[in-house]
C-alpha cells in the first residue's frame, strides 16, 4: 500500500472514531434531561409513552420561564450518570442520593423535595445506591 492510501484510510478511521458517541445536534436553547420514568410520583411513564410526574412538571415550568426547550428522555437508572458524562443528556431529573463519590463527578442542586419513608426503605437505598 502506498503512503496516500494509508493516509486516506487513517483519516477515515479518525473521522469515524470522532463521530462515534457524539451527542445529537440540537438547538442552542435546548436542554436534554434524563429521567428514569419509573419512580412515581417523582417521574413516571404514561401508557402513551410520555413522561410525567413531579420532576417533569417542574422542568416544564422552569424551562418555560427561562425560555428554554427542555426535551425529557427516559434513561435507565444504571446508565444515568454515564449518559450525563458522555453528554447524551445535559442534566438528570431523578432522585439521586448524594454520596462523596458522586460529588466528584456530578454537581447537585439543593433538594427539591423530601421523601417520607419507613426506615427499611432507607436501608435498601443505601444498599442499592438509589
Amino acid at each position: 500500500m502506498n503512503g496516500a492510501k494509508i493516509a486516506v484510510i487513517g483519516l477515515a478511521l479518525l473521522v469515524l472514531s470522532a463521530c462515534q458517541g457524539a451527542p445529537p445536534p440540537r438547538a442552542a436553547n435546548e436542554i436534554i434531561v434524563g429521567t428514569e420514568g419509573a419512580y412515581p410520583p417523582w417521574n413516571l411513564t404514561r401508557p402513551d409513552g410520555t413522561l410525567d410526574g413531579f420532576e417533569p412538571e417542574l422542568l416544564k415550568a422552569l424551562c418555560g420561564r427561562a425560555g428554554l426547550r427542555c426535551r425529557l428522555v427516559a434513561q435507565d437508572w444504571s446508565g444515568m450518570i454515564a449518559a450525563l458524562d458522555a453528554k447524551k443528556i445535559d442534566m438528570i431529573a431523578d432522585s439521586v442520593v448524594v454520596t462523596p463519590a458522586r460529588t466528584q463527578v456530578v454537581r447537585f442542586t439543593d433538594r427539591l423535595g423530601v421523601r417520607h419513608r419507613p426506615p427499611e426503605w432507607r436501608r435498601a437505598e443505601l444498599r442499592t445506591g438509589r
